[in-house]
């Protein structure tokens, strides 16, 4: 090749679009083109004299790690040349990091709906066995004195039932979407609400600070999955530190720019983050690629379902916002939770929470209930918790012997409870057929989970209420209390 050939040659690879790399013999690199230096990130001048291994080009697909988590990946050929008179390689590489990252998300969302999927498979029928043995469980505490060493016991079996409602209650916040419809709420308000239980998950030998601007925003997340969110975050923080050390919580407004709302997959605009800071053992670069990955912990065997951090990320992504993370090993822990500014709350504004109530002390006032629940020991429950109150029960084993037994009974019919999921007649289905005959029966509905049936906007706008399981009898009992309250005239 001529000196002229040789210039026209390089000028043709030079405004390439695929990245080129000459190899001599030894696959130490000749010439690198343009398109060469922006795969690798590194200058011509550097890429020059280094050797590239050919048999990882072989399989057609190579990774070329630039640092710092930032990998290419391209699509690989080379084919024999002459370069300078000698026999040499030309190494062809198509920047296939685009597709390579499309893949990641596709494989993420394919498991994404597996988990969906097996959520719920199970979240009904795992539901319907905690609510019955949350529920029994308090029925018996009301029957033991608090110095009997039985009552202990029953103390325990309903923390582990709470825990497990927790760990369920993960799952499905990771396979259904947030509501749409959620009030702004002050992240102050949020913080200090749950200052007490945060407190005592910590434990006395961590230190929590709290520093918000004065003017921090508000933003839109259902405070329960807010919560747990914020106690995912602390429970990793309490396990890093070895139960002992200092974790901060501070909050500010900030502006996202276009570039770093473009790098997470967000909108540009005004947030408020949320920023959670430990002084534990921290994290190394390859760890912190993975730790929102569903089912991926560090910690040994029995000691995390892998569930918490994964299910911290949906909720920050279900609320349109996004999280960034801060670690290095020895020097602790940054989780910063960005969520998109709403109109401020208003900082008066009440706490919507169900009346206090007591199921030793809550009395009926004569009212008929209609149950309809296809599991028996739930149904049992129901029966159980609302007869002992003094309310008159009908109950059937599903929504077609429900409507039965209403369409036989003579007297007035004040309640409709029904599960959401049952066969035969489901519901909401029960519901609709029994207004048709009994138009001024109140409905609550109780779901395990509900499969996008109903939610609890959706029952508001019939009039009726939403309970999910797993529930304790006071829970439920002032539910019942608060819609028979809200009717004005005995039902038809």
């Amino acid at each position: 090749m001529s000196r002229r050939d040789k210039t026209d040659f390089q000028h043709l690879l030079a405004h390439t679009h695929d990245a080129v790399v000459i190899l001599a013999e030894d696959d130490c690199i000749l010439y690198a083109n343009h398109a060469a230096e922006a795969l690798f990130g590194l200058s011509a001048n550097d890429l020059v004299g280094r050797h590239v291994d050919l048999h990882a080009a072989d399989t057609g697909h190579v990774v070329i790690h630039r640092g710092a988590g930032d990998d290419s990946h391209a699509e690989a050929r080379t084919i024999e040349v002459t370069w300078d008179g000698h026999k040499a390689h030309a190494l062809l590489l198509a920047d296939a990091t685009g597709l390579h990252r499309a893949q990641q998300r596709l494989r993420q969302a394919v498991k994404m709906e597996a988990i969906g999927r097996l959520t719920a498979s199970v979240a009904h029928d795992f539901n319907n066995k905690l609510t019955i043995i949350n529920g029994f469980t308090r029925v018996a505490l009301t029957q033991v004195k608090d110095d009997d060493p039985l009552h202990e016991s029953l103390e325990e079996v309903a923390r582990a039932a709470a825990h497990s409602a927790e760990m369920i209650s993960e799952l499905l916040t990771l396979a259904r979407p947030q509501s749409p419809d959620l009030q702004p709420a002050r992240l102050k308000q949020l913080l200090t609400a749950m200052a007490p239980s945060l407190e005592r998950l910590l434990g006395e030998h961590i230190d929590v600070t709290v520093e918000l601007a004065a003017d921090i925003g508000s933003i839109r997340a259902e405070p329960v999955q807010f919560e747990q969110a914020v106690n995912n975050l602390a429970t990793n923080a309490r396990d890093a530190m070895e139960g002992r050390g200092k974790l901060g919580l501070s909050g500010e407004n900030v502006h996202v720019s276009e570039a770093e709302a473009v790098e997470h997959s967000a909108a540009a605009g005004e947030y408020v983050r949320l920023s959670i800071t430990d002084n534990g053992f921290g994290m190394d670069e390859a760890v912190c690629k993975q730790i929102f990955e569903p089912f991926f912990t560090t910690k040994s065997s029995g000691k995390g379902t892998g569930l918490g951090l994964a299910m911290v990320n949906s909720f920050v992504v279900g609320n349109d916002g996004y999280i960034r993370v801060e670690s290095d090993p020895g020097k602790g822990t940054t989780f910063h939770l960005y969520f998109p500014r709403a109109a401020d709350a208003a900082e008066s504004e009440a706490e919507t929470a169900l009346p206090a109530s007591s199921y030793e002390s809550e009395r009926a006032n004569g009212e008929v209930i209609l149950i309809a629940e296809d599991e028996p020991a739930v149904r049992n429950l129901l029966i159980r918790v609302l007869q002992t109150c003094g309310y008159e029960v009908i109950a059937g084993a599903d929504g077609a012997e429900a409507l039965r037994k209403a369409q036989d009974f003579q007297g007035h019919i004040d309640l409709l409870i029904t599960d959401v999921v049952m066969p035969n007649t489901c519901g909401r289905t029960l519901a609709e057929k029994l207004r048709g005959i009994r138009p001024k029966t109140k409905v609550i509905y109780i779901s395990g989970y509900a499969q996008g049936i109903i939610d609890a906007d959706t029952a508001a706008r019939e009039g009726a209420l939403l309970i999910q399981k797993p529930f304790s009898p006071d829970h439920l009992l002032a539910t019942v209390r608060q819609i028979l309250a809200a009717a004005q005239t005995p039902a038809a």
